[in-house]
């Protein structure tokens, strides 16, 4: 064999690219999470119906356990998926730093090719030739030969070195896809944690007032519906303020998008604080740093339209993994506002509209949820709407679930302060 080809046929076996292993089957088991789903949506149904009997204690303190129940099934099917995903992200990311490996072994190959080539082409063509001609005839065909196999071993390791990179970069794509759900279902887990935690001391308070009586209970829901003064003073609070707003002054801005935009209220109400109260980080963020490059021209064209400067305009600052961005107390984002302004301006008179003016979020977050189906204004159809506003296309993931569930629970609360409100109110008309 050509001495320059043995050479090159030794270096290509040296560095020749080995097969992966395909990635651990690390997958949560599907029988717990279709077991969990099961009773989620059943005690769902549960707690929807005791919502429309007749109020008593016992009903009370059943909603309060099924509502406890529930939370409880979310975080355990919660630490099954992120369980899941923290496989999936150590699998992605072994199989990512082979693939660099391997990567860098083509590379190293392709120069000793390269290096081998150039060497040998210092000879001048007809000198080789001749040499090979003093051996015999054939001798000069084994050289023009071997010239063909060098360059098409080139050119094989250089389509392997492509494939390689658009294998590594979809490998990078899938690890921050998983990266992002595992945040996000973190995130979810802090909220439901949250809630247990607040729902449990309720029927705590509930049992210590009323002493598990009947009578007690009655008296303590007289009392609530007398309160209307109290209600109305009430703090709202939204994290991207800094501050509460009185309720009522909350409910009449939720009362005008909800003209608009054929929305409850007490729908817009929670999805407000529930948006506000997730990002924890709502409003102390900086478009350099937290902002995804693809938002960054629609969010200096609204800063421009507003007369802001873009520097110091807050956004919410982004998790531990993934992308913050989202402007003023309804979490929207740049592009998603730019699509939903006109309409807003043409309903608050605002133009530009600004996602920072609570009016203006109001409004937006009605449009936004009415698009989504709650304008029919059944349990079902707001629950769907609200989990789309959180998730988007992804908004039937059972893990995200507990946000429409949440959401739901929350907006029950504000209806029942609505109503306090507006039976006092009917109260004292002539």
């Amino acid at each position: 064999m050509n001495t320059r080809v043995l050479i090159v046929y030794t270096l290509l076996m040296a560095f020749a690219v080995g097969s992966f292993p395909l990635l651990s089957a690390h997958s949560a088991s599907q029988e717990d999470l279709a077991r969990l789903d099961q009773e989620i949506a059943l005690l769902r149904q549960q707690i929807s119906g005791l919502r429309g009997e007749s109020q008593t204690l016992e009903d009370e303190l059943q909603i309060l356990a099924h509502e406890m129940k529930r939370t409880e099934l979310t975080l355990e099917r919660l630490d099954i998926e992120i369980t899941a995903l923290e496989a999936k992200v150590a699998d992605v990311t072994a199989a990512i730093e082979k693939q660099q490996e391997e990567i860098g072994r083509t590379r190293a190959a392709i120069a000793q090719i390269l290096l081998a080539i150039y060497k040998t082409d210092q000879i001048h063509p007809v000198v080789r030739l001749m040499d090979a001609a003093q051996n015999d005839l054939g001798a000069v065909f084994d050289a023009a030969s071997a010239d063909t196999m060098v360059n098409k071993a080139l050119f094989s390791e250089i389509q392997e070195l492509q494939g390689l990179i658009v294998t590594l970069e979809q490998e990078r794509s899938e690890q921050t896809q998983t990266l992002g759900e595992q945040e996000e279902l973190k995130r979810i887990t802090g909220l439901a944690r949250e809630e247990l935690f607040a729902k449990q001391k309720v029927r705590a308070d509930l049992l210590s007032a009323t002493r598990g009586r009947q009578s007690e209970f009655e008296k303590l829901v007289a009392n609530r519906q007398k309160d209307a003064a109290r209600i109305r003073t009430e703090l709202y609070f939204l994290e991207d303020l800094g501050r509460g707003l009185p309720f009522e002054q909350a409910l009449q801005l939720a009362t005008t998008a909800s003209q608009a935009a054929g929305v409850r209220p007490a729908l817009l109400l929670a999805v407000l604080q529930k948006e506000s109260h997730l990002g924890a980080s709502v409003g102390r963020g900086n478009w350099k740093n937290d902002m995804h490059p693809r938002d960054w021209d629609a969010f200096f064209q609204i800063t421009q339209e507003l007369g802001l400067d873009p520097d110091t305009t807050p956004v919410s600052r982004k998790p531990d993994y993934g992308w913050g961005g989202a402007m003023g107390p309804a979490q929207f984002l740049p592009n998603t506002w730019l699509g939903w302004k006109d309409r807003i301006a043409q309903i608050t008179g605002h133009n530009p509209p600004s996602p920072w003016d609570i009016g203006d979020a109001f409004v937006g977050t009605g449009l936004k949820l009415g698009a989504a189906g709650a304008t029919v204004h059944t349990y079902e159809t707001e629950w769907k709407a609200a989990m789309m506003y959180f998730a988007g296309g992804n908004w039937d993931k059972p893990q995200y679930g507990f946000y429409g569930d949440s959401v739901m629970a929350l907006a029950d609360y504000f209806q029942e302060q609505i109503n306090i409100l507006e039976a006092d109110t009917s109260n004292k008309k002539p």
